[in-house]
C-alpha cells in the first residue's frame, strides 16, 4: 500500500485519470483522493489541550483571528481566549506570517458526503472535527462552501497517543490484546523533553524473528526509530532507538514515517519526513 502520498498537479481530473490508468496493471486502486483548492483556506490544527474550542463550547457565535500558531477569539462567549495551533504546511495553502479574521462556524467532520452542521458564509472560518478523512479533503469541502480559513480541532479530549498495541493470535479465532507499549511522549506529550504539539503515534512496523528472539522495528514520527524485543508479547522491551532532536535536517528534528527491514541482514531503512532516507546498522546488545 502507498499511504498518504500527494502530488501537486495543475489539472486534477486529468491527473487522477492518469494515475488510475497507471496503477490498474498493479491492481492498486486509489483508496481516496482530495483536490486542493488554489487560493483556498489554510489548515491549522488546534492542540489536544484545546478540545474545548471544538465541542465543550460551540465555536459558532464567536469571531476572531487565526495565524500559523494561534486561534484568538475576539468576540462571543469565548472572547479573550487564545488557543495554540500548528499549521499543517504539507497539505494546505500556507498561511505563513499572515492571518485570517472572521466568524468561527462549527461545521462537523467535513468529509466527502458529510452535510455541514452549520451553513458557511463567504469569509467565515470553518471549525471541523479531526478524523475520518484527510485534512486536504476537509479543506476542499469548506473552501467550496465559501470558507476563508479552516481550523481542524482534535477529536479527543485527552492528549494520549495510544501507543503500540501488540496482539496474541495463538488462537486465531480469539485474538487477545497482549500489551500496549508507550514511549514517554506518546503516554504524556506534556512530559519533560516532549512537545505538546508533536506527533507521537506509530506509523509503520516491521517484525522479524532472529534465532529465538522476535523484534519489531517501528517508525514513531517525532519519537524516532525504535527497536522493540517482542519475544514475550505481554512484556515488550525497547532495546534500541535513534532520535536526534538537535535539528539535523535544516533545523528540523527527526520525523520518521516509514521503516523497512530485510530479513537476516543487519540494516534498517527509515524514511524521515524532514531528512529523507536513513540507513541504520544493528550492532547488537551492549554495543553503545
Amino acid at each position: 500500500m502507498i499511504d498518504h502520498i500527494g502530488f501537486p498537479v495543475s489539472d486534477y481530473e486529468r491527473a487522477k485519470a492518469f494515475y488510475l490508468k497507471a496503477l490498474a496493471p498493479l491492481d492498486c486502486p486509489l483508496e481516496g483522493t482530495a483536490q486542493m483548492v488554489p487560493g483556498g483556506p489554510h489548515v491549522l490544527s488546534v492542540c489536544s489541550a484545546e478540545y474545548a474550542f471544538m465541542e465543550l463550547d460551540d465555536p459558532t457565535g464567536n469571531s476572531g483571528t487565526v495565524t500559523a500558531t494561534s486561534v484568538a477569539v475576539a468576540t462571543g462567549p469565548l472572547a479573550g481566549q487564545t488557543f495554540d495551533a500548528v499549521e499543517f504546511v504539507g497539505n494546505n495553502v500556507p498561511l505563513g506570517d499572515g492571518s485570517v479574521t472572521g466568524d468561527f462556524v462549527w461545521v462537523g467532520r467535513a468529509c466527502n458526503g458529510d452535510a455541514l452542521e452549520n451553513p458557511l458564509s463567504v469569509g467565515d472560518i470553518a471549525v471541523v472535527r479531526r478524523g475520518q478523512c484527510f485534512f486536504s479533503e476537509k479543506e476542499a469541502n469548506v473552501a467550496a462552501a465559501g470558507a476563508a480559513a479552516i481550523v481542524v480541532a482534535n477529536n479527543q479530549q485527552d492528549t494520549v497517543w495510544s501507543g503500540l498495541r501488540i496482539w496474541d493470535y495463538s488462537d486465531p479465532a480469539n485474538p487477545v490484546l497482549a500489551s500496549t507499549f508507550n514511549t514517554t511522549c506518546s503516554a504524556d506529550p506534556e512530559a519533560e523533553g516532549c512537545d505538546r504539539n508533536g506527533t507521537y503515534s506509530v506509523h509503520n512496523v516491521q517484525v522479524e524473528s532472529r534465532g529465538n528472539r522476535t523484534f519489531a522495528y517501528v517508525s514513531w514520527y517525532w519519537d524516532g526509530m525504535l527497536v522493540l524485543d517482542v519475544t514475550d508479547p505481554y512484556h515488550p522491551v525497547e532495546v534500541a532507538r535513534y532520535l536526534d532532536r538537535s535539528g539535523p535536517n535544516d533545523g528540523l528534528a527527526n520525523d520518521f514515517w516509514g521503516v523497512y527491514k530485510e530479513p537476516e541482514i543487519p540494516f534498517v531503512y527509515g524514511s524521515d519526513r524532514n531528512g529523507g532516507l536513513y540507513v541504520f546498522k544493528l550492532k547488537g546488545a551492549g554495543s553503545g
